[in-house]
């Protein structure tokens, strides 16, 4: 187990370079050294990033005899085209991970010889309802593969799909977007306590008789999904009234990753306060089942069940002044936990992975071997 250098309030950085470090597909595809031949030589970044990324890969896993390895060089990179990861102030590691993730995607992905065919919405409108669902799914999808066809949208990019019914006519309205990562709300309402900090302007303090809350990872996932209601200003444009309308709108998944990242999201800021929620999730290590967030035909990318199993977690400890970011990963060697906080590695027991810090999640689905 090799832990990363820490280089001045990079542990954000370094928590979300072990979790992708641990991802077996992931690493191991790089070692073999397939990503060579996948550069896209036009991306914008000619493959610069891929390249740090891969030599990361490859010093993790022949440093034998070191407890730490140094990542200068792809934040080095990453600074180049994210500047706002320049410097060394403390930063979110989600923000980190999508950057990464696109630039790696943007870096690998394969170059179309010919467009997908545009689609024309009819006219007059119809509603989804009598529409074909699995058609418009696909379609939208080789849109998105159009542009980022690789390796990682193989493993990380799943598909959502946002229902919107007009309340006056109901009229429905599907659209479907990719994701890389589930950003799930923790709900407001919870019959357990809650233990809250609050930061105003820059101070950071508890807030006063804080409850703390606790509550599990399928009420997040449930409150990701559930109705919401678009009224007053946030009036939906129903197509068939041509008017701004009151209508329900529902996101469910239509399309799983095999490998799914789920965000949960501990930081709220409003106009004139911002919260981090201390909230206790409680996440499964195995058998999380996301039917509940599926549509009605919804499916996987290699046709499994929705069911994933636990393999790293990105932890976010402390306030919003700063804090301190740590990673929880299963070694896919010996199945055993381990705890990175940058340079230092130690093994864990499963009941210390922290609910109250964990801040983004990664599950594989079961049964998958690899693409």
């Amino acid at each position: 187990m090799v832990g990363l250098t820490n280089l001045g309030n990079t542990c954000f950085m370094n928590s979300c370079l072990q979790c992708l470090l641990n991802t077996g597909h992931l690493a191991e595809w790089f070692l073999q050294g397939a990503y060579d031949s996948a550069l896209c030589r036009t991306s914008p970044m000619r493959g610069q990033l891929a390249k740090a990324f891969a030599d990361l890969v490859n010093q993790v896993h022949s440093q034998a005899n070191r407890t730490s390895v140094n990542p200068s060089n792809l934040k080095r990179v990453v600074s180049k085209w994210a500047p706002h990861f320049s410097g060394y102030s403390q930063q979110d590691s989600q923000e980190f991970m999508r950057f990464l993730l696109d630039g790696l995607n943007e870096d690998l992905r394969q170059i179309w010889d010919q467009s997908p065919p545009e689609v024309k919405d009819p006219d007059p409108p119809v509603s989804a309802e009598h529409l074909n669902v699995e058609a418009l799914s696909q379609q939208s999808w080789q849109r998105h593969l159009y542009r980022n066809d690789s390796f990682l949208t193989n493993l990380f990019c799943g598909q959502l799909m946002s229902r919107v019914e007009c309340l006056e006519c109901h009229f429905v309205s599907l659209c479907f977007d990719p994701f890389l990562d589930l950003s799930v709300p923790i709900p407001k309402k919870s019959q357990v306590k809650e233990r809250r900090t609050s930061s105003r302007m820059a101070s950071t303090f508890p807030l006063s008789n804080g409850i703390t809350q606790s509550c599990p990872l399928s009420a997040c996932l449930e409150s990701f999904s559930k109705e919401e209601v678009l009224d007053q200003e946030n009036r939906f444009q129903c197509d068939r009234c041509r008017q701004r309308r009151k209508c329900v709108k529902r996101l469910s998944v239509y399309r799983f990753p095999p490998l799914l990242v789920i965000h949960i999201k501990r930081f709220q800021y409003t106009e004139y306060n911002r919260d981090k929620l201390g909230t206790v999730i409680n996440f499964p290590l195995t058998g999380l089942d996301l039917s509940s967030i599926a549509t009605g035909n919804s499916k996987t990318v290699n046709g499994l069940a929705p069911v994933y199993d636990l393999y790293a977690v990105s932890n976010h400890m402390g306030g919003l002044g700063g804090g301190h970011y740590t990673a929880h990963c299963m070694n896919r060697f010996d199945r055993k936990w381990y705890n990175f906080n940058d340079s230092n590695v130690s093994s864990i027991k499963v009941d210390q992975l922290s609910g109250s810090s964990a801040y983004v999640l990664f599950y594989q689905q079961q049964g998958y071997n690899g693409p």
